[in-house]
């Protein structure tokens, strides 16, 4: 799939991220800059390693396909590594701790 390409200005120069089928809405990276969040309007948000490891600068680690809209607002939790992220509607916010690999609550459903 030829996917949606987002370049984030890294040490040295710039690094390219392929993975979303549609327009990327937000980014946000870690204060220590291990980890980017990006979010889009293909409803998904895709967590990256930003560490230079053995696969690679911009590893993608997990993909989250929780939302069903857009999804428009990310973040992390202060001095943390748990995600928060909210789709157009504010309808859906999923927290997810990158450490334990794992969903901290269900995702919030409004009806």
């Amino acid at each position: 799939s030829s996917g949606i390409n987002a370049e984030w200005p890294l040490r040295p120069g710039l690094q390219q991220f392929t993975g979303h089928s549609d327009r990327i809405n937000a980014l946000r990276v870690t204060d220590d800059e291990c980890f980017l969040l990006s979010g889009g309007k293909d409803k998904t948000v895709i967590l990256w390693d930003l560490r230079a490891t053995n696969t690679g600068l911009g590893s993608k680690i997990k993909r989250f396909e929780e939302h069903v809209r857009p999804v428009l607002g990310l973040t992390f939790l202060d001095y943390s590594y748990t995600t928060v992220s909210m789709d157009t509607q504010q309808t859906i916010v999923s927290f997810y701790d990158i450490l334990c690999e794992s969903l901290l609550e269900e995702p919030y459903r409004e009806i």
